[in-house]
């Protein structure tokens, strides 16, 4: 899972509407990661038998496991089962990010 550390989600500088923007982005940008992480986790575990059973081909099982992180960072960038989205809802409700204050995480 190739997750970026550039997602800060500090506090946002005395600034003004590009600050709180740039957080918002950013906070999408970490819901959206987040939900391919658990997506990723969910279809490992649903392949485990297929990927474990591939012991002779460790090089099968790891191309299994990068096309498994694949296909759920793609599903997790469509935001299609909205992990993503009540994530980033109760997250920027917390820290008044999409209402221009400052985030306190």
């Amino acid at each position: 899972m190739n997750i970026d550390s550039s997602h800060n989600t500090g506090s946002v500088a005395a600034g003004g509407a590009s600050a709180t923007s740039s957080q918002d982005a950013r906070l999408r940008g970490v819901c959206r990661d987040v939900e391919g992480v658990f997506l990723s986790l969910l279809m490992k575990e649903g392949l485990k038998g297929m990927i474990e059973g591939e012991d002779d081909m460790s090089h099968a099982s790891g191309m299994m496991e990068n096309t498994v992180e694949q296909v759920a960072n793609q599903m997790a960038s469509t935001e299609s089962l909205g992990i993503a989205r009540m994530l980033y809802q109760e997250v920027s409700a917390s820290t008044n990010v999409h209402k221009g204050g400052s985030a306190h995480a």
